[in-house]
């Protein structure tokens, strides 16, 4: 029998040498995928292990306990005022106190001077509570597309007046509520809103708002 290639050179030859070393890794690299599933598996039983304890434990320490969280009272609902209170809730026109003024002392040598006639200054005119006064009149008097206008004029002329914002949510409960316009009475409520009403008339506003919503949706 004759070797084709000289028994040395077969045996140091590093192309034999290969797979033995490719097994060699990847079978390292399973023992090292192995340790470290074990490792993580003997973490996670020592964590419920200690979670267990602690759970079990802790009656034994009162003070350890967290205190039960205060109940909180639920906020009370804000009602909307019918619209005829509203009414009488508007401001009134109250004259106002003017003071005159005192002339100049004379001078002592010469003999007193009469005192000049002093006309009072002329009081500046609130418009914005003049008409709503005439808004209340009107109303009043059973004369309801008078009062519409009127409001209708505050908020579009005197929107800058604080006032502007009532005057508007004045406007759509006559429109929802007297007239059966709930599409009219949603564009002066979502305009008064726009307006920054006060604080104790926002949740007002917006359950009036969302009635006449609900008016178009389902009319």
């Amino acid at each position: 029998m004759t070797l084709q290639r000289p028994i040395k050179s077969v045996l140091h030859e590093g192309a034999y040498d290969a797979p033995v070393t490719r097994g060699w890794l990847r079978v390292q690299r399973k023992r090292a995928v192995r340790d470290t599933v074990r490792k993580g598996a003997l973490a996670v039983s020592c964590l419920l292990l200690a979670a267990s304890v602690g759970w079990a434990v802790r009656p034994l320490f009162p003070s350890t306990m967290p205190a039960p969280a205060p109940s909180v009272a639920p906020a009370p609902q804000v009602a909307a005022a019918p619209l005829d209170s509203l009414m009488q809730a508007l401001p009134r026109v109250h004259a106002r106190t003017v003071a005159l003024q005192r002339p100049a002392p004379a001078a002592v040598p010469a003999p007193p001077a009469p005192a000049p006639k002093v006309e009072p200054a002329a009081e500046p005119v609130d418009v914005v509570a003049a008409l709503l006064e005439s808004v209340r009149l009107a109303y009043e008097a059973g004369d309801v597309s008078r009062a519409t206008a009127l409001l209708h004029e505050i908020g579009e002329k005197h929107a800058d007046d604080p006032r502007a914002a009532q005057a508007l949510y004045v406007l759509g409960l006559i429109q929802l509520d007297k007239q059966g316009d709930a599409e009219h009475a949603a564009e002066s409520f979502t305009h008064a809103l726009e307006l920054s009403p006060a604080p104790e008339l926002v949740a007002p506003l917006w359950q009036a708002l969302e009635r006449a919503r609900a008016l178009q949706q389902n009319p």
